[in-house]
C-alpha cells in the first residue's frame, strides 16, 4: 500500500487510521467495506491480498489514484485480521443479525419510518414499487420526472450545496440500477442516456471542485452499459449512437465506446463503428502522411478510437 499511495499519502492515511477515523462495514479475507470521515463520510472497499490489491473510494482524490482513505482503510482492515475483528464481521454483520432476528412487519415499520424522514430512500422505495405495479409508459413518465428533478439546478449551486444536489442525483440513479435485473433493460437504457444528458448540462452551473459529476457521469454510463447487455439493442443502430455521442460530448462519458461496449456490439456493431470513424475520418482535410497513419492504423486493427478525430 505503501509502494502504491506513495510516501505523503500513507503518512495521512497512517494519521487517519490512528486518529479513529475508519469505521469497518464488512471485514471478509479479500475484501472490506469501510466508511472513512474526512471533509465528508467516504465509502471505501478494497478487494484483493498483499501485493495483489485494488479498490476504490468515493472521495474525488480517488481519480488520481489510492487516496488517505484508501489506505486508513488498509491499515484498519489489518488491524482487524490481528484479531480486533472476526472474519465475517464488522457494523453491518452486526446488524444483520440483528435484522434476521426481528419479523417482517417489524422491519416494513422500520422501513416506512426511515422514508418518512428520508426523501431520497422515500423516492427510491416509490421506484421499486412502481416497477412492480405500473405499465411501461407509466413506468418511464415516473422515471423521467425523477431524474429531471434530480438533476435540475434551479440557479447556481455552490460548493456548499454540491454534495447535497450529487447525492440526489445519485439515489436516482440507484433506482435506475434496478432496472435491468427487472426486465427493463430497453427503458433503463433510455433513461441513463437521459441522466447523463440531465448531468452534463448541470455542470455548468455547480461549483464542482469536488468532482461529484464526474463520478455520476462514471456511475450512469455504468449503468448505461449494464442496461445494453440487458436489452441487446441492434448492434448496427447502437453503434451509430453510441459513436455520435462519443463525437460530440464534451465530458469523455462515452470515451472508448467500442472497446467498452464491444460484447454489447459484437463484430456486426464494431464493424459499423470501424465504418462510422473511417468515413468522418476520410471527411476531414488531408494532412500528413504520419497524422493520417495515426488513426488508420488502429482502426485497422480494430482498436477503434475518435480521440484524433474530435481533436483535428
Amino acid at each position: 500500500m505503501r509502494d502504491l499511495a506513495g510516501e505523503k499519502v500513507f503518512a495521512r492515511g497512517a494519521a487517519y487510521h490512528r486518529d479513529g477515523h475508519v469505521e469497518i462495514l464488512s471485514y471478509e479475507t479479500k475484501r472490506v467495506l469501510a466508511q472513512v470521515a474526512g471533509t465528508e463520510d467516504y465509502r471505501v472497499v478494497l478487494e484483493g491480498r498483499g501485493e495483489d490489491i485494488d479498490g476504490e473510494c468515493s472521495c474525488p482524490a480517488f481519480e488520481r489514484g489510492f487516496c488517505k482513505h484508501m489506505v486508513a482503510t488498509a491499515l484498519a482492515a489489518n488491524a482487524a485480521a490481528g484479531g480486533e475483528e472476526p472474519e465475517g464481521g464488522g457494523l453491518l454483520a452486526r446488524i444483520r443479525v440483528h435484522l434476521k432476528a426481528r419479523g417482517v412487519d417489524a422491519l416494513v415499520d422500520m422501513i416506512i419510518e426511515m422514508a418518512e424522514h428520508d426523501p431520497a430512500l422515500l423516492r427510491r422505495l416509490d421506484m421499486a414499487a412502481a416497477v412492480e405495479c405500473e405499465d411501461e409508459e407509466t413506468l418511464e413518465k415516473r422515471y423521467r420526472k425523477a431524474i429531471d428533478e434530480a438533476t435540475r439546478t434551479r440557479g447556481f449551486i455552490d460548493y456548499a450545496r454540491a454534495p447535497d444536489w450529487a447525492a440526489n442525483v445519485d439515489a436516482a440513479l440507484d433506482a435506475l440500477a434496478g432496472l435491468p435485473a427487472a426486465g427493463q433493460g430497453a427503458l433503463a437504457l433510455k433513461l441513463a442516456e437521459r441522466a447523463i444528458d440531465g448531468i452534463e448540462r448541470a455542470i455548468e452551473h455547480i461549483d464542482d471542485s469536488d468532482g461529484h459529476c464526474s463520478w455520476l457521469l462514471h456511475r450512469a454510463r455504468d449503468i448505461h452499459l449494464d442496461a445494453a447487455r440487458a436489452a441487446r439493442p441492434d448492434p448496427v443502430a447502437f453503434a451509430g449512437e453510441l459513436f455520435a455521442r462519443e463525437m460530440e460530448e464534451d465530458y469523455d462519458t462515452f470515451s472508448g465506446a467500442a472497446a467498452l461496449y464491444a460484447d454489447v456490439l459484437g463484430e456486426e456493431g464494431l464493424a459499423e463503428y470501424r465504418h462510422l470513424a473511417m468515413e468522418a475520418w476520410e471527411k476531414l482535410p488531408m494532412r500528413t502522411g504520419e497524422r493520417r497513419g495515426l488513426m488508420i492504423g488502429p482502426v485497422e486493427a480494430g482498436d477503434i478510437s475518435v480521440r484524433l478525430l474530435r481533436g483535428s
